[in-house]
């Protein structure tokens, strides 16, 4: 993957909206297309019009689903938050319009 490309993420779900009662989409999951609208290097007001755009009845949503990690990554990943947690700064610096922080079928 080319580090310029940008990648949409689902960060989290409307609580009890469309796709959380759903089920199938997770946070983690990487956003490929909507219907046929492809996402793989779109902006993030892209991939949000293509999802507020989608007409109603059935979306077509495509994603990746994150590899899982071996045991090994996941004390290594608690240790680094906690680390991280007892540090007096922090910092997001994800503000590149990566995420999708919300989905949901306002309509």
């Amino acid at each position: 993957m080319n580090p310029n490309d940008t990648v949409i993420v689902i960060r989290s779900l409307v609580p009890g909206g469309v796709a959380q009662q759903d089920g199938r989409l997770l946070p983690g999951d990487r956003l490929l297309f909507v219907n046929d609208q492809n996402l793989e290097n779109a902006s993030l007001d892209q991939a949000v019009q293509a999802l507020k755009g989608a007409p109603k009845g059935v979306v077509i949503v495509g994603v990746a689903k994150p590899l899982p990690l071996p045991e090994s990554a996941l004390h290594l990943a608690e240790a680094v938050a906690a680390a991280a947690a007892s540090s007096s700064s922090s910092s997001n610096n994800d503000n590149n319009g990566n995420l999708i922080t919300q989905v949901s079928d306002s309509r």
